[in-house]
């Protein structure tokens, strides 16, 4: 599975899940990422040890990354760009905002 396949597929688990995003969470301050609020959105909303990150910026780049590390990975591409962040199933995510909000959840359908 290439980053294309997998951009294909946390698209469309995204678009299955949209319908579901009601609390958004501050990450940035103005100044600095917020690693503790992103780290625990990780933890609440995914909490596998490893996590996929897809950063929607030209060219894309993404990473899978120890859960412990995501979180400063993320918090150095804030407001670059959309950050798309899911377990290795596809069933929990989290949605960063290029304005600096987040959003957690798991889907309510099958595993692949």
């Amino acid at each position: 599975m290439d980053a294309s396949d997998i951009l294909d597929l946390e698209d469309f688990y995204y678009l299955e899940s949209r319908a579901h995003w009601d609390e958004w969470e501050t990450v940035h301050d103005g100044q600095h990422a917020k690693l503790n609020v992103i780290s625990r959105m990780l933890t609440t909303h995914i909490g596998t040890p490893e996590v996929i990150v897809l950063v929607h910026v030209d060219p894309l780049c993404g990473a899978l990354l120890p859960q412990a590390d995501a979180a400063i990975y993320i918090g150095s591409h804030l407001l670059e760009g959309d950050i798309q962040i899911s377990d290795l199933h596809f069933k929990s995510f989290v949605f960063v905002s290029r304005n600096g909000v987040a959003m957690g959840w798991q889907r309510d359908m099958p595993e692949l």
